[in-house]
């Protein structure tokens, strides 16, 4: 309190950020005249960002982060006395410019760009491995580490062609990863040249199962095979959807659920174990194993329109009733409130927790709280202690590594289900900011981390709409005329849109998905607008109210 910090947190935090109050004394660490301990959120975020560090975190640890980088890296006061913002950039500009490595590689991805050497591009951080029939999640692996390092966010100030050599690894991944779509500098090539591009259909894709194998899924956490034999009762062209992405299944043994990302896939030579994503099933791969390098794709069974049509509508359902439960999760979590180390033993006192929060030890032994406060008062074996803490520390990784898987297939699926329905702009909202922005990056479109999920879907939707404007001088006479739809003029572009483009669902979304999906249509909603008004607006356009 006499330093002018806060107060909230327990002792150890308390504690912590005294240790760093007197660091920076000691230290003679200033930042424009402020001690750091002493600056309000917004400037200690913007300083962090400024210093290149990590602007993500809580106060304590950006604090933290920001005082450990002044005190190792500088010897001398950051004083506004002496030192202007000016001068902060010009110490980041000489930081890239002393680590050429960086620059060189964005170089050397701009020249094998030229030559169209999409493999060599991935090879930089792929070790010469990689291959047009490498899996999609090695290739994944590799471009995400080379993003981290000609990001432009990071370059931008020493290298001109940062922004230039990050498109063109994402061009090399999208190719190399998804040959079959037409990237979109071709097509926009097309449209100046007056030909008309179709419009993608990921339902309607017909191709050979020449070299292709219906290979072996295994349950995760069983190592049953899965739908091999009749106990499953599983027709063969449940298959194709179960390594799409468009369906999770559940092992008749241990009932446990799953789908093509956490299930175990086998490679149909050497039956080793080897990574799938859903983009790999109308590709030929390697499994990735040293002593086997033989091509294989992924069987395609027959699937009658009566069944994918009932399938169109089962995975619509089953998306919205997804949304929902993942907005109900949401809720819960920002409702809950944390629980420190004092709240789970007041709760193990009064008979609440299961075992002590310090031991681990049951409490079964315990017949009443006073046996219980008893344990806490003479529970100081540190042994026991940090044995205690290993094993908990250890379920929480446990469960958030499952927890991440699901996640993982969870958002695969949503982007299958998104592709299958037809990949409607007006049903993006559905998606993620990951995945909107591997749209709009094939797209063709400039997106960074600042960009909201409104934001994304505003620009998605403004570029298709501007190429099918392009591609057809009749496509507002179109909108205009479209049956059972209203046209709305906002600004000099008209929207159209009709009862049967209503989300099932609106009355159950927040108003951050409601305006996602005018986002998607081209309508800027007013921030003052609440959840009703929103509704009120969107069923005015629709029903020409």
């Amino acid at each position: 309190k006499s330093i002018h910090m806060t107060q909230s947190g327990d002792k150890g935090t308390l504690i912590h950020r005294c240790t760093l109050y007197q660091l920076c004394i000691d230290k003679h660490i200033t930042i424009q005249g402020k001690h750091p301990c002493t600056l309000s959120s917004t400037e200690l975020k913007k300083t962090v960002a400024q210093m290149g560090l990590s602007p993500i975190g809580t106060s304590d640890e950006l604090l933290t982060s920001l005082i450990q980088h002044l005190a190792q890296n500088t010897t001398e006061t950051i004083d506004s006395n002496h030192r202007n913002s000016n001068e902060i950039e010009n110490k980041l500009e000489k930081q890239n410019r002393s680590n050429p490595s960086a620059i060189e590689i964005a170089k050397r991805v701009l020249e094998l760009n030229d030559a169209d050497d999409f493999e060599g591009i991935l090879n930089i951080a792929g070790g010469n491995t990689i291959t047009k029939s490498s899996p999609i999640a090695v290739m994944r692996k590799a471009y995400l580490k080379l993003s981290l390092v000609i990001h432009p966010d990071k370059l931008q100030r020493s290298f001109d062609q940062a922004t230039h050599a990050f498109q063109a690894l994402v061009r090399a991944f999208e190719r190399l990863s998804q040959p079959e779509v037409t990237d979109d500098v071709f097509m926009q090539e097309s449209s100046k040249t007056g030909k008309k591009g179709s419009s993608k259909s990921p339902s309607g894709i017909a191709r050979s199962n020449e070299g292709c194998y219906r290979t072996r899924v295994k349950c995760p956490r069983c190592k049953q095979c899965w739908s091999e034999g009749t106990l499953d009762g599983n027709p063969d062209y449940f298959y194709n959807f179960l390594m799409t992405g468009l369906k999770t299944y559940t092992c008749s043994t241990c009932l446990c659920e799953f789908g093509c990302v956490t299930a175990i896939h086998e490679c149909p030579f050497c039956s080793k174990f080897f990574e799938y994503s859903p983009q790999d099933y109308h590709r030929k791969i390697t499994c990735g194993n040293s002593k086997c390098n033989k091509e294989f794709g992924f069987y395609m069974f027959h699937v009658s329109n009566r069944v994918m049509t009932e399938m169109k509508r089962s995975v619509k359902e089953e998306q919205e009733r997804y949304a929902k439960i993942h907005r109900t999760k949401q809720r819960r979590a920002a409702r809950s409130i944390s629980r420190d180390q004092q709240t789970a033993e007041a709760a193990f006192v009064m008979g609440l927790e299961d075992c002590c929060p310090r031991c681990g030890e049951g409490f079964e032994g315990y017949p009443d709280e006073e046996a219980q406060r008893h344990h806490m008062m003479n529970c100081t074996d540190e042994n026991k202690h940090k044995k205690h803490r290993k094993t908990v520390q250890a379920a929480k990784e446990h469960a958030a590594a499952a927890e991440q898987k699901r996640d993982k297939q969870a958002q695969a699926q949503s982007l299958a289900s998104w592709e299958f329905l037809g990949g409607k702009t007006s049903q993006l909202y559905l998606l993620n900011n990951d995945q909107l922005k591997d749209i709009a990056q094939r797209e063709g479109l400039a997106t960074s981390d600042a960009d909201s999920r409104e934001d994304l879907v505003s620009k998605i939707g403004d570029q298709r709409r501007g190429r099918a404007d392009q591609e057809s001088e009749k496509g507002r006479k179109r909108i205009k005329t479209a049956n059972s739809s209203s046209a709305l003029v906002v600004g000099n572009r008209r929207i159209s849109l009709s009862p049967e483009d209503l989300p099932p669902n609106m009355h159950s979304m927040t108003v951050a998905e409601l305006r996602v999906f005018c986002a998607s249509y081209g309508v800027a909603v007013p921030k003052k607008l609440v959840k009703s008004e929103i509704i009120e607006l969107i069923e005015g356009i629709a029903f020409d109210d």
